[in-house]
């Protein structure tokens, strides 16, 4: 194949229906009107993916090329603006711009929502057709790698911004040191909070204290609520972030515990059902405010990646495996079993990624 000549076919994986994936050949995709190609060097492979694999997540359209978080380069059809070469992470929901939540600046909420990698085929390939306006460019000296957990920070970044409103001074628990919870903790100390962070998991407590946690409590070893209460004098956190999600069923009933009277409980993390018990008695008596975080606004991968590249947030301790795209399913369950000291993996579709 001749230099910048770009092949027919590609590798791709692909998930059937629950807990089957297998890998595929399949002919390169055409970038249509609006979109362009890209080459996939970066895929961070996520909770929600293993959710998907695992049947327990509805938002998701079988089968279908996993892979919402990715970075690459612009090789086809880029239009203005987007040369070959261009370097660029992408956002995976495309909404319908439209409905009244389009309309006022919730695009997350969409009504007619799609997303590449869960609707649409993603970057669980070696490349992959986006709409243009899904491309946000990469500042330079921010490495593919990096570039590809944008949707995680930005997700973060809008439940402690806009949701949380998390600022200067707060007190933060966060439940959960898993990427988004740590996305969290990052965000939160870049507005100034004081954070606390707790997980069962030692090696991810050791990465949110060098992302600069003020506090981790590992409630396996001891009291969560006990150790917590001593950290704020027993006046309860200003705010909670719920970013563990799953098959838990005390998380939410935690978290309106360790809050404060009137304090704001954020649900951050993807359940696999809707049996999670809240006590409701409590949440009336001491007006908790439980809200929910989902996605992000517009423009907001580009105001993560300003804090990336002016230093303010720092990913790198938790971006620890990079592993070829044959190896997908091995890094799901590196991530789904805590095993190796994973905590985001990273899928390289055309070899290392670099910068």
């Amino acid at each position: 194949m001749a230099p910048g000549q770009l092949p027919d076919r590609m590798a791709a994986v692909v998930l059937e229906a629950p807990n089957r994936i297998r890998s595929e050949d399949r002919l390169l995709p055409v970038a249509g009107p609006g979109e362009v190609l890209i080459r996939v060097r970066a895929c961070a492979l996520c909770g929600t993916d293993i959710h998907a694999w695992r049947g327990n997540f509805a938002g998701v359209r079988l089968p279908v090329v996993l892979g919402h978080e990715f970075a690459g380069e612009v090789v086809g059809a880029g239009g203005e603006g987007l040369p070959p070469g261009f370097r660029c992470c992408v956002e995976n929901l495309i909404t319908c711009g439209a409905c009244e939540f389009c309309r006022s600046g919730r695009p997350n909420l969409c009504t007619s929502l799609e997303s590449i990698g869960n609707t649409l085929d993603g970057a669980y390939a070696e490349y992959v057709s986006v709409p243009a306006a899904c491309v946000v460019p990469l500042p330079a000296g921010v490495s593919f790698e990096v570039g590809s957990v944008m949707q995680t920070l930005a997700t973060a970044y809008h439940a402690v911004r806009d949701v949380g409103r998390i600022q200067e001074g707060d007190r933060v628990a966060i439940q959960g040191a898993g990427p988004i919870g740590l996305c969290a903790l990052a965000v939160a100390k870049a507005e100034g909070a004081f954070v606390a962070i707790s997980d069962t998991v030692g090696y991810r407590l050791e990465a949110a204290r060098s992302m600069g946690a003020d506090a981790v409590v590992n409630p396996a070893e001891r009291d969560f609520a006990a150790r917590l209460e001593e950290l704020t004098g027993g006046a309860g956190f200003d705010k909670v972030i719920e970013a563990v999600g799953g098959s838990q069923d005390i998380t939410l009933a935690e978290a309106c515990r360790i809050v404060k009277r009137n304090g704001t409980v954020v649900v951050m993390g993807v359940f696999a059902g809707d049996k999670t018990p809240i006590p409701a008695e409590e949440v009336r008596r001491l007006e908790i405010v439980i809200k929910g975080a989902r996605g992000r606004y517009a423009g907001q991968f580009a105001e993560c990646l300003e804090l990336i590249a002016a230093g303010r947030i720092d990913l790198g301790p938790m971006l620890t495996h990079r592993i070829p795209l044959e190896r997908a399913v091995e890094g799901l369950e590196m991530m789904e079993e805590k095993k190796d000291g994973a905590i985001k993996v990273i899928l390289e579709p055309n070899g290392p990624s670099g910068v």
